[in-house]
């Protein structure tokens, strides 16, 4: 589920965790702690309208269980196990859709060498396991449901068997800043994607990538600021080459102040590009170069000012979004049309006891989204009546969890 997008982000993940939770070297070198298993369940409510009369509704219930611990004081060793199911519907002036599905399982387990002071290298390797919903045709996914990403955090339900490896390391340049560093692969397996009328086999480009980060931690102020960068290797459909994505470049910030006890502030920003996609034309025997760039290119910003009392916190929560043009997303397989989407709502936890804490946040989103000529299949031919003017959408985004840790 997302595997390209993963695939571009999961080093860089992985190093900023790390950055986060080993600041220094000489939590590298403290004794094996316990092993300690942490449960995250949660229920998020995603509901939506938009001006030309559509509207949907998803309720996604994930869950995920991390085990982690020292079996030796040089060793970290994590296993994170993530699944989930999720109904979601959708409905137009003249059609409508709905799915009741498990989503894809993806276990992940992770390595990290503490021997070394100053240096920390790490291993994992990311699998995804095709548990969604199949059609009629074995390891197929339904297509006709899928919601918009820049509103839905889970727009596409499942792919094929993915396999992720990543290598990297942290290194300590002092006691504030830290320099992570890595390199990753995903292998994305072919599966069956059908819609209303058609069964298509898509076997999904893989996915390297090189990632960068730096981390500064002060009594204060944390910043993190990242960059990845990823290639693609050609999409088939039924056999025939269909397109390869273009190269793609990620860049984000992070970045967090206490003011006192209280009060403190977390800023983040990202921004995402894609080079020109090569895609299949009719008569050539290669992929070509298109001559206009059809991705689009994404800034996302979030800021949120929590305030701690107690054993609660909670605190508002802004949010913007912006996609310069209409634009393909080889993660869900879809067009996705330009758009400037606003957020605003209230977030919070409470820690019941040291072992169980509850979250709940509730967000509004305005999105204006742009207009979509015809689109063209992979043979240039336009698609009838898949033009779309400019709309508006209303969303409330709503979620209900817990963690607990034993």
């Amino acid at each position: 589920m997302g595997e390209s997008v993963q695939g571009v982000c999961r080093a860089a993940g992985i190093a900023a965790a790390l950055i986060l939770s080993i600041p220094s070297a000489a939590r590298a070198q403290s004794a094996a702690n316990a092993w300690t298993t942490i449960l995250d369940t949660s229920v998020r409510y995603y509901g939506w309208n938009n001006t030309l009369g559509g509207s949907g509704t998803q309720v996604y219930a994930p869950i995920a269980v991390q085990i982690q611990g020292r079996p030796d004081p040089d060793w970290k060793l994590s296993f994170l196990l993530r699944g989930g199911a999720l109904w979601s519907s959708q409905a137009t002036s003249t059609a409508s859709s709905s799915v009741w599905t498990p989503t894809d399982t993806n276990f992940t387990p992770t390595a990290t060498y503490l021997g070394w002071n100053g240096f920390t290298p790490f291993t994992s390797v990311s699998f995804n396991i095709p548990t969604a919903n199949k059609a009629s045709t074995p390891n197929t996914t339904q297509s006709n449901s899928k919601t918009d990403p820049d509103i839905v955090a889970t727009p596409a339900f499942g792919e094929g068997f993915n396999v992720g490896p990543t290598i990297g390391a942290n290194i300590n340049i002092n006691d504030s800043f830290v320099l992570g560093v890595g390199a990753g692969y995903t292998y994305r397996g072919p599966f069956y994607q059908a819609t209303v009328s058609t069964l298509s086999s898509f076997d999904p480009g893989d996915v390297y990538t090189l990632n960068a980060t730096l981390g500064y931690r002060g009594d204060q102020l944390s910043v993190q600021a990242a960059i990845a960068y990823s290639l693609e290797t050609t999409t088939f459909q039924n056999g025939a080459a269909l397109y390869q994505a273009g190269n793609r470049v990620i860049v984000g910030l992070k970045a967090a102040y206490t003011w006192n006890d209280n009060w403190g502030t977390r800023f983040s920003a990202d921004y995402s590009h894609f080079d020109n996609n090569n895609v299949a034309a009719a008569g050539m025997p290669d992929l070509v170069r298109e001559a206009f760039n059809s991705n689009s290119d994404v800034t996302r910003l979030s800021l949120d000012v929590p305030y701690t009392w107690d054993n609660y916190t909670i605190g508002p929560m802004v949010g913007f979004l912006f996609r310069n043009r209409n634009g393909y997303d080889p993660t869900t397989f879809q067009f996705v049309p330009a758009k400037t989407n606003w957020t605003a709502g209230v977030g919070g936890s409470i820690a019941i006891n040291k072992q169980f804490t509850l979250n709940l946040s509730v967000q509004r989103i305005w999105a204006n989204l742009g207009g979509n000529p015809n689109q063209v299949d992979a043979m240039n031919a336009v698609i009838p009546n898949s033009a779309m003017p400019e709309s508006s959408t209303n969303a409330w985004v709503g979620s209900l969890g817990s963690s607990v840790r034993f």
